[in-house]
């Protein structure tokens, strides 16, 4: 699977990170509009990364739990998202969580 997001988490979690929250993880691929820039695809391009993004949401349905394991919690904030995998948070409740988490780990000296 040629994706950055197995690598994306991964890194995100070397880094410290153990809540993560995902925008524009929508997982399809419309011919009319592949790409939120002005990039084209035909569609056979599309459907060929429509059955990519399928196969990741697969491999990320078997990695969740090992990622709740080790403390790792996704979310996804796009609710028209095919990744459904992970739990859905509305992106405002998400802004409000992390900053809640922000504040959380400041300390007086900081």
């Amino acid at each position: 699977i040629l994706n950055s997001m197995l690598a994306v988490l991964k890194i995100c979690y070397l880094l410290g990170f153990r809540i993560l929250y995902l925008l524009g993880a929508d997982f399809q691929m419309d011919p009319a509009c592949p790409y939120g820039f002005g990039q084209a695809k035909d569609a056979g391009q599309c459907a060929s990364n429509n059955g990519g993004y399928q196969s990741l949401a697969t491999i990320l349905g078997e990695l969740r739990p090992r990622f709740e394991a080790a403390g790792f919690r996704v979310f996804n904030c796009n609710h028209n998202s095919r990744l459904t995998v992970f739990p859905f948070v509305p992106f405002g409740q998400a802004t409000d969580l992390a900053c809640q988490h922000e504040t959380a780990g400041r300390t007086e000296d900081a």
